[in-house]
């Protein structure tokens, strides 16, 4: 006699939804430039505007002076070569650079009389 071996679908599991990361909060340029206002900052930038601009991140370091904000930046540009970094003053730039450029300040440049 023979004995009848029933065949069984092997066990799957049902395809999962892929569960996002949990993506630390972003920040957008502007909340960044209230926030930090007359600080020096770099921001991951993770958001770009449809122009290619900067819009949203993280912001990973802020300073007092450009050069602690450039001697940090250097370091973790070295360490991260593929992200994409912002640096930027956060507040009114005509506190931090000149105003008015004046006549003969820029080499070759033709001035209209």
């Amino acid at each position: 006699m023979k004995t009848a071996i029933a065949q069984t679908k092997p066990k799957t599991r049902a395809p999962q939804k892929k569960r996002a990361k949990p993506e630390q909060d972003l920040i957008t340029c502007d909340e960044v430039e209230r926030l930090y206002d007359g600080r020096w900052v770099i921001m991951d930038i993770r958001k770009l505007s449809r122009w290619n601009q900067p819009e949203a991140g993280i912001v990973v370091f802020s300073a007092d002076t450009e050069e602690e904000l450039f001697a940090y930046g250097k370091r973790l540009i070295q360490e991260n070569p593929k992200r994409r970094y912002y640096f930027f003053y956060a507040g009114d730039p005509s506190l931090n650079a000149p105003g008015v450029i004046l006549p003969g300040a820029i080499p070759d440049v033709a001035m209209a009389n």
